[in-house]
């Protein structure tokens, strides 16, 4: 289910994502590529009070889909 566009910073690019509810996680997709940069596709899990984006080592990277998904206003995956 199409939850909200989002719009995140990789490599001070400006990237737009869907986020899509898939079960228990979100999911991010971006809408375009940029070949000279890797434009993750990823999932987020809630563990504890914390969103952790999976196979994500990034902490920047960690901490502006914490704070997206916050903006967002996205509490319980159910």
């Amino acid at each position: 289910m199409f939850l909200y566009l989002t719009e995140l910073l990789i490599e001070d690019f400006v990237i737009q994502y869907e986020v899509y509810k898939e079960g228990k996680r979100l999911f991010f997709k971006p809408l375009k590529t940029i070949d000279s940069i890797d434009v993750p596709i990823f999932w987020v899990e809630k563990t504890g009070d914390a969103w952790n984006p999976m196979n994500i080592g990034d902490e920047r990277f960690i901490k502006h889909v914490r704070e997206d998904i916050s903006k967002h206003e996205v509490k319980q995956i159910e």
